[in-house]
């Protein structure tokens, strides 16, 4: 374990701070801790500790042979761990189960370190795993928290807004929980909250980025984070070859697609024109290819609005 967190870049500093420790090999040593301290088994069983054993009497450590992130919550309670296996053990990550004390879908790591920086900062960086808020945080980034394995839910965002408004979502370009995140922009949106994306480099995370000290590349994508219908757009765009007027053409179609799920008009009338340039009829004047534009996302609105029963506007 120790090993483990020296290669990536941990200080000791930084594994006391984060209480990180270790689960031992073994199917029962910390059922005999626990005996030897006198908590009542089925107390340990409900807090996610021990496992009853389905093929026989008896009760099973959860965590074994593993690196343990305790996750605390924002009053400092320790109210479930994580554990991280070393070898080729699945899960990779395992997490408490749902308790009365921890329920995943309200709970973000780190907050409880973040809590004071956040409003400082004026937002909050969201990212996917323990490493990656605990090297965000050790590398200044204070402000810098970490979903449970889940997708961001109505209850993270309730939890958010008891500090901050404005959310940086900082996940892995490639990972389930961006494309997560990117389908969660309503939720954001109605709670009334500023969500933009940094756009990290395909294959790295805040982890990888940031092991090494170098803050000066992190800080400068936080310079340029997007909002998430600029970045869906961004990504519809460079699926294609834009040199070519069917990559444009095809482009643009994917891009007004997701133009239409866009609430605002006045959202609406600034990606238009951006995306005027895409158009076949940008070469004789804008307004026209604005125009086509505004008509297939008028046109696609409507539809979607037939389709579910409510008003467009």
């Amino acid at each position: 374990a120790k090993e483990y967190l020296a290669g990536r870049g941990l200080t000791a500093e930084a594994i006391e701070r984060y209480k990180l420790g270790y689960a031992p090999e073994g199917w029962d040593n910390l059922l005999k801790h626990l005996t030897e301290q006198r908590v009542a088994v089925g107390d340990a069983v409900k807090a996610g500790l021990l496992v009853a054993r389905e093929s026989s009497t008896g009760f099973y450590d959860r965590f074994r042979d593993r690196l343990i992130f305790p996750i605390v919550d924002a009053s400092d309670r320790i109210v479930a761990f994580g554990g991280r296996s070393f070898g080729d053990e699945q899960p990779k990550y395992l997490n408490s189960p749902e308790t009365p004390l921890f329920a995943k879908n309200k709970t973000l790591y780190a907050l409880n370190t973040a809590r004071k920086a956040i409003p400082e900062e004026g937002r909050v960086i969201v990212v996917e795993g323990y490493m990656d808020a605990i090297t965000a945080q050790s590398a200044g980034f204070v402000n810098t928290v970490a979903t449970l394995g889940t997708a961001l839910t109505e209850e993270h965002v309730s939890v958010i807004g008891r500090f901050t408004k404005n959310v940086v979502l900082a996940f892995d370009s490639d990972s389930a929980g961006m494309k997560a995140a990117l389908r969660s922009a309503p939720m954001f949106e109605q709670a009334g909250f500023n969500v933009r994306i940094l756009n990290m480099p395909k294959g790295e995370d805040p982890d990888s980025m940031l092991r090494g000290g170098d803050t000066s590349r992190f800080a400068g994508l936080l310079a340029k984070t997007l909002p998430i219908p600029d970045y869906r757009i961004k990504l519809a765009l460079s699926a294609h070859d834009l040199h070519t007027d069917e990559g444009k053409a095809a482009g643009l179609k994917e891009a007004v697609d997701v133009l239409a799920g866009v609430d605002s008009a006045v959202e609406r009338e600034r990606l238009i024109r951006f995306l005027a340039k895409y158009h076949a009829n940008f070469s004789t004047g804008t307004t026209l290819a604005e125009d086509h534009i505004r008509g297939e996302v008028d046109r696609l609105r409507m539809r979607a609005a037939r389709r579910g029963g409510s008003s467009v506007t």
